[in-house]
């Protein structure tokens, strides 16, 4: 988890440009940030009468920028239990200088006696809000169906739990289904050379595999 944004204060308005300017906008290595998956509460996509939804309204505030938005999942229990298993196996991370409410609030949280797997849900409570968007963005994006997903995240996905053995002969196969849903049709004079560069950006992009002994 690199990086947060709280404040329970703002607007329809003020939350959607916050958001693009935090972590769209800024360039890295002169490109914009490719976001492949946003989540909104459940409560976001209520309509309370006047034939509006958060949901809908922040959607027309940041569609021109390729992003679109999706009803988080409200799985309470299998969201706890996969994020506790990550932290426990270290494959979940949260960097504590960028994300310092979330750090505050995880501690203060309570199992609740009355629902195993789940903790107390506390209304009106600033850190379980930051809690619920945490529980929201990991469980969501974990088990989503319809997420194109970053190449390494699939190939580590894909390589999980395996052997030396397993992981060896996957290797290439893995790697060749990747390039195949990357590659793009070319009709161009230079259609080869822009494949190999493809072909190159895949490579570069999952992490090298050698057997052991």
């Amino acid at each position: 988890m690199l990086k947060e944004f709280c404040r329970p204060d703002s607007d329809i308005d003020e939350y959607p440009a916050e958001f693009l300017k935090r972590f769209v906008i800024p360039e890295i290595d002169g490109e914009r940030r490719k976001i492949v998956a946003s989540y909104l509460g459940p409560d976001s996509w209520n309509n309370w009468g006047d034939g509006h939804t958060i949901a809908g309204q922040f959607q027309d505030r940041v569609e021109e920028y390729g992003i679109n938005l999706s009803k988080a999942s409200t799985d309470r229990e299998g969201g706890w239990q996969l994020i506790y298993r990550m932290l426990k196996s270290g494959e979940l991370v949260i960097c504590g200088d960028t994300c310092p409410e979330l750090v505050k609030a995880i501690p203060t949280r309570l199992h609740d006696p009355k629902k195993p797997g789940d903790i107390i849900k506390t209304p009106g409570d600033h850190y379980d809000d930051v809690v619920d968007g945490f529980r929201y963005a990991i469980y969501s994006f974990v088990t989503a169906g319809d997420v194109q997903k970053p190449v390494k995240i699939r190939y580590a996905e894909a390589m999980r739990n395996c052997d030396p053995t397993t992981a060896w002969l996957k290797h290439a196969a893995t790697l060749e289904e990747l390039r195949r849903e990357e590659e793009p049709t070319f009709y161009s004079r230079n259609a080869s050379r822009l494949r190999h560069m493809t072909n190159r950006r895949i490579n570069k992009s999952t992490p090298g595999f050698w057997p052991r002994g």
